[in-house]
């Protein structure tokens, strides 16, 4: 026998706009963007109880528990699209009550409770950034790894208030000090080796500290700059770590050169560079690093010129007498310029050609550059997008 199966296939129809109904307390914006199913997006009814609880979860979070969210949705058969309708009823608030702390021994307890007492109703929002606001004030104390704990949070739904208990652990107070020949400011080196952004004091934290101080010293121009790291505890609350800093000879980069460099001059090439060798008004860093990655701008600048065969050697350091002053001399092998002798547009399609390749910028006889090409693919592109070429490609 003969079967015939028949197959319709028919379009999911799309999300066409969100509308937000009711006391809301916050921007639209704010509701809208929690909604899974976003305009543009292909209508799925089981997604609506998942953007329910996301809008009732961004509502708690900012203190309004319990809140009543609907989503009613609409079909628009003419034109295959949903509009979505999100009506709100904001759930009532909470006010803090009673707050008790634990473990505070730096503090007094009333400063603490007054870091976590506001003239608006409870949010959770609010209350992490209070306990961070308490951490970064045991911090600024030496006490960087103290701990701060909620223990419990007790709604009172007849009162409409919320009682708070946390628990603090100070643990021990840090003692960080530079001895010997800083010349930068203690707040400055703190920041530096920054063991309190780690909320740690252990060797490999002090340790990793002595490297990054190396290191900045070398990037302000001290090349061999020598730093003793010591930790001791003074008794069973305290550690002290303390840095001693011998920042050795500084060197002043007077001036940057190259040599067989013909076709860019030194003036371009100092351009392309990031370090800056001495002048009127400025005093140049010498910062080997920064010298050895500056080689390779120096290559790009060439690159873009045709240069595809270019070579920057290591700097060559010429140092004065008095070991303070210092020349940069970079030996550059050019190589061949290369040139564009020929353009020209492989297609099936049929598109004036002659205009293409104007708007491409490719000229014959200039010279040639990855940047050069890339930008004419992006031109050939446009012109041909707007000719009602969508998905046209350009391949060189």
């Amino acid at each position: 026998g003969k079967f015939q199966l028949q197959i319709t296939l028919n379009q999911a129809p799309k999300v066409r706009k969100l509308n937000v109904h009711g006391n809301y307390p916050l921007l639209e914006k704010n509701i809208t963007k929690l909604i899974v199913l976003q305009p543009g997006t292909v209508f799925d009814e089981s997604k609506i109880e998942e953007s329910i609880q996301s809008i009732k979860d961004y509502l708690t979070k900012f203190g309004f528990y319990d809140s009543n969210v609907q989503i009613a949705w609409s079909l628009n058969k003419k034109f295959n699209v949903v509009d979505l309708m999100i009506h709100l009823k904001k759930g009532h608030t909470y006010k803090i009550n009673k707050i008790d702390i634990q473990g505070n021994t730096v503090f007094a307890q009333k400063r603490l409770q007054n870091k976590l007492s506001h003239w608006g109703h409870f949010k959770t929002k609010q209350l992490q950034k209070d306990l961070k606001t308490i951490k970064k004030m045991y911090a600024r104390k030496g006490y960087i790894k103290a701990r701060v704990d909620v223990g419990s949070i007790i709604f009172h739904d007849d009162t409409k208030t919320v009682d708070l208990s946390l628990t603090i652990e100070e643990n021990k107070k840090l003692t960080l000090d530079f001895s010997g020949a800083p010349l930068f400011s203690k707040k400055k080196l703190k920041d530096v080796v920054a063991l309190e952004e780690r909320r740690s004091y252990d060797r490999y934290a002090v340790n990793l500290g002595q490297d990054k101080l190396v290191n900045y010293y070398q990037k302000k121009g001290f090349p061999d700059p020598t730093i003793q790291a010591d930790i001791s505890k003074p008794n069973d609350s305290a550690v002290a770590v303390v840095y001693t800093i011998d920042r050795g000879q500084r060197v002043e980069l007077k001036e940057i050169e190259f040599k067989k460099n013909h076709e860019i001059g030194g003036k371009k090439l100092k351009k392309m560079m990031r370090s800056h060798e001495s002048g009127f008004f400025s005093r140049g860093i010498f910062d080997e690093q920064l010298l050895n990655d500056d080689r390779s701008r120096l290559e790009q600048a060439y690159l873009d010129r045709g240069f595809f065969d270019v070579t920057v050697g290591p700097p060559d350091l010429k140092t004065n007498k008095q070991g303070d002053r210092l020349t940069a001399v970079y030996p550059v092998a050019e190589g061949s310029q290369y040139h564009i002798f020929d353009v020209s547009i492989r297609s099936a399609d049929t598109f004036d050609r002659q205009t293409t390749l104007k708007k491409s910028g490719l000229t014959v006889g200039k010279n040639f550059s990855a940047e050069k090409l890339n930008k004419a693919k992006i031109r050939i592109l446009d012109l041909l997008q707007s000719q009602g070429y969508a998905y046209a490609t350009v391949e060189p």
